[in-house]
């Protein structure tokens, strides 16, 4: 356990907040805490998902088809099957947010999704 010493201003609003949810100042910031940190690894995977996009061209040469995982611009790891890199990757980074994707020909995967029709009118 890790103590940590909140400025005054701060644990006022922390203890209204507490109160106004009837949930303990601990759970209230753990919740903060986690919510900061799973933007924190969304926000670092767009920005690897934007690497990965303008480097499409030349890791295309180099992983046609291979799943590859890039964490700060570099490939990390390279396989046939996601689970397996996502295994690799997560028993060395842990719970690092690193980009794990398929190298297809698009960078970005389009998708088509057809409107069913009626072939008759509602009434």
């Amino acid at each position: 356990m890790t103590t940590v010493t909140l400025q005054p201003k701060i644990m006022i609003e922390i203890n209204r907040e507490s109160q106004r949810r009837q949930i303990s100042v601990d759970e209230l910031v753990n919740d903060w805490l986690k919510h900061y940190l799973w933007e924190l690894r969304n926000k670092k995977i767009g920005e690897e998902s934007k690497r990965y996009v303008a480097m499409h061209a030349e890791l295309r040469k180099q992983y046609a088809d291979k799943v590859i995982a890039m964490l700060d611009g570099q490939v990390v790891d390279v396989g046939d099957d996601v689970v397996e890199v996502y295994h690799r990757v997560h028993k060395k980074f842990g719970d690092e947010a690193v980009l794990i994707t398929k190298v297809d020909s698009e960078p970005i995967k389009t998708y088509k999704i057809r409107s069913p029709r009626l072939t008759t009118p509602l009434p």
